[in-house]
């Protein structure tokens, strides 16, 4: 894949509300509290939310596109990269985006510690 490909439509991309506070922040949620403990551990709160949705957009605008997955509601894309922390320093990234059937527009539907690739160093 082209290591210059991003997410198509990445200035229009959103987070839909509640996808921050009630999934990837919250630690009683069934899927999400996983990355839950992965956030609040690099310094994300319940007080820093708003923060982290920036990051997140910021991903998908400057983010590479790792990979699509074509689907019954539209394609999922992946993209990586790196987000900064609340106390400073920065954090690898996988977040999935989909633009539904006949729409343009990226959504996240989740976000999570990047796995480090077999022969990188990235963090």
């Amino acid at each position: 894949m082209d290591a210059k490909a991003g997410l198509p439509n990445a200035h229009a991309a959103h987070v839909p509300p509640g996808k921050v506070s009630e999934y990837l922040l919250s630690l009683a949620h069934s899927y999400g509290a996983s990355k839950a403990r992965f956030f609040r551990r690099l310094g994300y709160g319940d007080e820093t939310a708003k923060l982290l949705e920036s990051e997140l957009l910021q991903l998908a605008r400057d983010g590479e596109l790792a990979g699509t997955i074509p689907g019954t509601y539209g394609t999922k894309y992946i993209v990586e990269g790196k987000i900064r922390r609340p106390g400073g320093g920065q954090a690898s990234l996988t977040s999935v985006w989909l633009i539904e059937q006949g729409k343009t527009r990226p959504r996240l539907v989740t976000a999570y510690q990047r796995r480090q690739r077999q022969g990188s160093d990235d963090t």
